[in-house]
């Protein structure tokens, strides 16, 4: 059934993009570009940034006083006059909850061209948590101690140095989360899937794509029981020998019980294979 469902929510991208092309001219003739940035007086901070088209970077452990946000936009247009008015009209709205969350919105005008984009970079203090979002372009987190919530159609996703549940999905594009304490939900339907946890890190993770690689990393705080599955290519058992308590695995699927056992934690991939690391 999830591969069906996929398979129809790739159909559906697909019709829209085919229609999407019919009506547009390939490539802006001319470009405008702009840096915009600005800050808040916040050393503590979630941060919840959204564009549809462009790249978005938070990071914590910054040595500044406040919250910098940098957005550097790029609009397009027909003739260099049209592209300069476009820039003028796009946006980066930057407002704080009362929760201490900083909200950013990064926005273009109507009807949208293909050069359109935003590079956006958020540096804080302390980051307590991230949601994050775009339609095409990639994301990065670091530093942050609390849940991560990290989605792109297309695009890569980059998760280090952090603590707390991540979820991270993607359509188009390879899904990295090293250095990490806490929980990880990873998934891409193209894309290999890369997890590593910390020493201290009980888990659990989840780690699925379509086509592409799923590799783990697991330490010695790690104690669980993990379920893998390839329709096509092999399943890898290396490291502490000692900390593998069983082994039950096939050519293409099998269980792993790491340590005492415990909750359950799932690795697949329909095309690709499957490495796990026990440190």
């Amino acid at each position: 059934m999830r591969n069906y469902v996929r398979l129809a929510r790739r159909s559906v991208i697909g019709v829209l993009f085919a229609v999407g092309l019919l009506g547009c001219d390939f490539g802006p003739k001319f470009t405008a570009k702009a840096t915009r940035a600005t800050t808040k007086d916040s050393t503590t901070a979630k941060i919840d940034a959204k564009t549809t088209t462009g790249s978005i970077a938070v990071s914590g452990a910054s040595t500044r006083s406040n919250t910098t946000i940098i957005a550097e936009f790029t609009c397009g247009g027909q003739t260099q006059q049209e592209a300069d008015e476009r820039l003028a009209k796009s946006t980066l709205d930057v407002t704080s909850e009362p929760d201490g969350t900083i909200v950013i919105r990064a926005s273009f005008p109507t009807p949208r061209q293909n050069g359109d984009g935003v590079a956006a970079q958020v540096t804080v203090p302390i980051l307590t948590g991230a949601t994050l979002r775009t339609n095409t372009g990639s994301i990065s987190v670091s530093h942050a101690d609390g849940s991560i919530d990290a989605r792109t159609n297309t695009g890569n996703i980059k998760i280090s140095g952090c603590s707390g549940e991540v979820l991270a999905r993607g359509d188009t594009g390879r899904i990295v989360v090293s250095t990490h304490t806490g929980r990880v939900d990873a998934a891409t339907d193209t894309g290999s899937v890369a997890i590593e946890l910390t020493d201290q890190s009980a888990g659990t993770v989840t780690g699925e794509t379509d086509t592409g690689s799923v590799s783990l990393s697991v330490g010695p705080a790690f104690n669980g029981i993990i379920t893998t599955h390839t329709g096509i290519g092999s399943v890898k058992l290396s490291g502490d020998s000692s900390r593998i308590t069983r082994s039950d695995l096939q050519k293409h699927d099998g269980v792993v019980t790491i340590g005492s056992g415990g909750e359950e934690s799932s690795l697949h991939t329909d095309t690709g294979s499957i490495d796990i690391n026990v440190r």
